[in-house]
């Protein structure tokens, strides 16, 4: 059986690695805090203001975002919408501030923009280059991976970080992984963040006949490498394959790929890992039909009683988990002996 596996941000979470939207804003307000002047090129603190709260702790819970000067228009936006907020909705304020000054003759608009965008893309690569290197491996997952190991298993990764990839980093390994989101400060591979324009609105972005307002539209990003024919290629001469989502929303943001993917005639079954509970696996249920907007695949989503609780760092191997791994040993073992495999 083929395997391909979607590696979203929970996978980083669940190692304990602070890289939810919250965090890195919290990152950058508490540097600018402690050390005035260190985030000049992006916002600043007045002292009098920093003078008003006790603590970094106070301020970060009570601030109002008008207290923050900045001159990046972009940022402030940002800032305005970071209450309990996702990677994915920076990516739709841009988008919607994109699509705001999408008319021609609104060269110095787009490029404003774009310049603001980018030094918050700059900021947000040397924080996780920080981040990922707190990874330590969880044994439960060392165990998922080998299971379901083989030639004709993918990773798709769309994490910035490599936590995936160190569990691939020794000989051995037959998977292969792919990094679609690009990897940090790597110049070959550089990370994509911007916007899943569809085709209607890449059409009319590029009838304004300006590259400006392409520079960060996913579609274009994605030819910087090769990884969309692998992947077209990989699926079509399947027999059948498997998609296990671990730590994705599965939500808009990347719905160019994962459309694809979820639609795709070879695709046999959907095994989400949800994160805590079934609140959790219902979203990205949701999600998961609203991409595919095909009532016939959605039946291929295993239902909640037969997921994965995604583990956790803080986890310990459970009767749960030991059962269900148990269960995809199984299910590989009738796979590659030609049996009829049963749905569980």
């Amino acid at each position: 059986m083929a395997n391909l596996i979607i590696v979203g941000n929970g996978f980083d979470l669940a190692h304990e690695l602070e890289t939810k939207y919250s965090d890195f804003l919290k990152y950058l307000l508490k540097t600018e805090y402690e050390n005035p002047d260190s985030m000049a090129n992006l916002f600043f603190i007045h002292g009098s203001i920093r003078a008003k709260y006790s603590t970094f702790d106070n301020f970060y819970r009570e601030f109002d975002y008008n207290e923050i000067s900045t001159e990046n228009q972009f940022f402030r936006l940002v800032l305005s919408n970071s209450r309990d907020a996702l990677w994915s909705d920076i990516e739709f304020l841009y988008s919607r501030e994109l699509m705001k000054i999408a008319k021609p003759q609104a060269e110095n608009q787009i490029r404003k923009l774009n310049n603001e965008f980018e030094t918050i893309k700059i900021k947000l690569q040397n924080y996780l280059a920080i981040e990922e290197k707190a990874f330590s491996a969880i044994n439960m997952y060392r165990d998922f991976f080998r299971i379901l190991d083989s030639d004709n298993t993918i990773i798709l990764n769309f994490n910035y970080t490599a936590t995936v990839s160190n569990y691939f980093s020794n000989e051995g390994w037959k998977a292969k992984v792919l990094h679609v989101h690009g990897r940090l400060n790597d110049d070959s591979n550089p990370i994509i963040f911007g916007y899943a324009a569809d085709h209607n609105e890449s059409r009319e972005l590029l009838d304004l006949n300006e590259s400006e307002f392409l520079r960060n539209i996913k579609k274009h990003c994605y030819k910087r490498k090769d990884f969309e024919p692998y992947l077209k290629n990989y699926m079509d001469f399947q027999e059948s394959f498997d998609v296990f989502i671990l730590g994705h929303s599965c939500g808009n943001s990347d719905k160019l790929i994962l459309n694809d993917i979820l639609n795709h005639d070879k695709l046999s079954k959907i095994r989400i890992s949800y994160f805590n509970n079934y609140e959790n696996y219902r979203v990205a249920a949701v999600n998961l039909d609203r991409i595919m907007n095909n009532d016939a695949n959605f039946k291929k989503l295993v239902c909640f009683d037969d997921s994965l609780k995604m583990p956790q760092k803080s986890d310990s191997c459970n009767d749960t988990v030991t059962d269900y791994l148990q269960k995809l040993v199984d299910y590989q073992k009738e796979a590659r002996d030609n049996k009829q495999v049963k749905i569980y």
